[in-house]
């Protein structure tokens, strides 16, 4: 693959005097903030070694660079789900509005050792650029600037010779922006060049995979009784005697009022779905309980639904559907990070809202001006 040094926009933390405050308006307010001086521009193009520790001193380490949208297009820089179109729109009028980008898509590789292995001499060579601690989350991001020529193209040779593809992990929608934009603008001839896109590499062990569950309000939709019985149709459902996630693959669980249940597929409906034998349960549970028992007919667009990430407790969870007794709540088992890299590389797709990666890119850390 081919990667790009960037010449970025970073924070000027001498008058930001609450981060959390501040990134958390970055990308709606980047125009008033840039123009009221809270960013600096770099002199220079440089690659950026970023890491952040967590609260539970979980240390994620990887790259902030531009990649090419050309990538993008020829399948090199691979999807895993499908985008909705009024999200693709706000992305077009974000970038637009702003000129920049606050945000970079985040993508993943499998490990090259190779690469670990530049990022580790670069931290020791040289002390972080900045460093943000942000107290709502309890993390601390560290970035380290390398500007030097012989470096940069150490970089870009091992990403050339040992990454031919990558997978993107978050930002489906902002690179489907970045490839209208490209071909609308930059194939007229105009600036600014949307071509190059701002990208965070993490290698796979790196990240974290974690579900992505739903709350929907069947009011209207269908009555629990009825939807109970035609669930015991395709699942076998077991009374919990407390709160918990689903333990394994082919399992659910689901909250209804005050209480949880378990839902395992039946063999015998599997069997009759010999096609979906190799199915996500995400993908089941749309098909067949979103859309054939609960009659969400339309579900990326469903205003019934709204997902909870799997990252937050459960009990945040349980307090949001107990608040309305139409709301049903159905945690899904995460997708296997192997499972994640052979849908991408079979080029099929998830629905949307399967995957909740960690670390998440903040807005506003590097911005690339266009």
């Amino acid at each position: 693959m081919d990667i790009f040094p960037i010449k970025a926009a970073v924070p000027n933390l001498n008058i930001i005097s609450s981060p959390d405050a501040f990134f958390a308006r970055v990308k709606e307010d980047f125009p008033e903030f840039e123009q009221s001086g809270f960013f600096k521009k770099s002199k220079e193009k440089a690659v950026y070694i970023y890491r952040i520790i967590t609260a539970s001193s979980r240390v994620f380490t990887g790259l902030i660079l531009a990649t090419t949208i050309d990538d993008y297009i020829h399948k090199k820089i691979k999807k895993h789900e499908e985008t909705i179109a009024p999200k693709r729109q706000m992305q077009i009028q974000l970038l637009l509005k702003r000129r920049a980008a606050v945000k970079p898509i985040l993508l993943t590789y499998p490990n090259v050792p190779e690469i670990d292995k530049w990022m580790d001499t670069n931290i020791l060579q040289r002390e972080p650029c900045f460093d943000i601690w942000f107290e709502k989350e309890k993390q601390h991001h560290f970035f380290w600037r390398v500007s030097n020529p012989t470096a940069i193209a150490e970089i870009q040779a091992l990403f050339k010779q040992n990454v031919p593809k990558c997978y993107i992990a978050d930002g489906h929608h902002r690179i489907a922006a970045n490839k209208t934009l490209a071909e609308q603008i930059d194939k007229a001839g105009d600036k600014p060049h949307f071509s190059r896109v701002l990208s965070a590499f993490f290698s796979t062990t790196e990240l974290d995979i974690y579900d992505y569950n739903r709350i929907i309000n069947i009011e209207g939709l269908v009555t629990i009784p009825r939807m109970m019985a035609e669930l015991s149709q395709i699942c076998t459902i077991t009374p919990l005697s407390h709160a918990r996630k689903p333990g394994k693959k082919g399992e659910l669980t689901m909250l209804i009022g005050k209480e949880w249940f378990s839902l395992v597929w039946k063999e015998d409906f599997l069997k009759e779905k010999k096609d979906l034998h190799h199915s996500t349960d995400v993908q089941l549970f749309n098909q067949y309980i979103l859309q054939e028992i609960m009659r969400v007919k339309d579900i990326q667009n469903a205003t019934e639904i709204e997902y909870h990430e799997g990252i937050k407790s459960l009990s945040s969870f349980e307090k949001k559907v107990k608040k309305d007794k139409s709301l049903i709540g159905i945690c899904l088992y995460p997708i296997r990070m192997e499972k994640f890299l052979s849908i991408a590389d079979a080029h099929l797709t998830l629905p949307p809202k399967s995957t909740w990666f960690e670390p998440r890119m903040k807005n506003g850390l590097l911005v690339k001006e266009y």
